[in-house]
């Protein structure tokens, strides 16, 4: 069956890569999700800069100040975490166990 297939359709060789993006997320060949994380959180400094001027406002209201923050900041550090593969050194170099 393999042979039938081969012939029939071309074969192409993947590139092998230690790591890449896919969706907004690090994908490294080693799994674990630190590397993620960095990049997530990198990205999520780069929002917090980019909405500097609305979160030091003197005319927002604290509370606006935080919802701007847990809609635009906090639900892009968090998409997508639910797929990672945290590993057990994972959680204990982020600091949580």
């Amino acid at each position: 069956m393999a042979c039938f297939y081969a012939q029939r359709y071309q074969v192409s060789v993947l590139e092998v890569v230690d790591k890449f993006f896919y969706l907004g997320n690090l994908i490294s060949a080693g799994g674990g999700a630190v590397e993620s994380l960095v990049a997530r959180a990198i990205s999520g400094w780069k929002k917090v800069r980019d909405l500097l001027s609305v979160l030091t406002c003197r005319g927002l209201s604290f509370h606006s100040k935080g919802r701007v923050y847990q809609v635009y900041v906090r639900s892009y550090l968090q998409y997508g975490s639910e797929t990672w593969a945290v590993k057990e050194a994972d959680l204990f170099e982020i600091g949580t166990q």
